[in-house]
């Protein structure tokens, strides 16, 4: 699995639980709030990705994490460690 197809999920279930517009982009500077979510909303949409992936990222590892991209990169490295 690629970093691009991490993304792609994390657009997706972004999409589906904040009823953004299909179109939107997503950018790895930015973070959930600059979106619209709330602390509830991000549980949701991190669970829902890790569940898709079949990973499972121990809390203290996402603390560290302010972005999409650095969430992305956390993900990505847990697909990659599974492989």
């Amino acid at each position: 699995m690629t970093r691009d197809d991490v993304l792609d999920i994390l657009r997706q279930e972004t999409i589906d639980i904040l009823d953004l517009p299909a179109d939107t982009v997503m950018e790895d500077g930015k973070s959930f709030a600059d979106y619209g979510a709330i602390s509830i909303d991000i549980v949701t949409i991190v669970s829902g990705v890790m569940r898709r992936l079949n990973v499972s990222v121990p809390r203290q590892d996402l603390y560290d994490v302010h972005s999409l991209g650095q969430l992305v990169d956390v993900l990505h490295s847990a697909c990659a460690a599974k492989e």
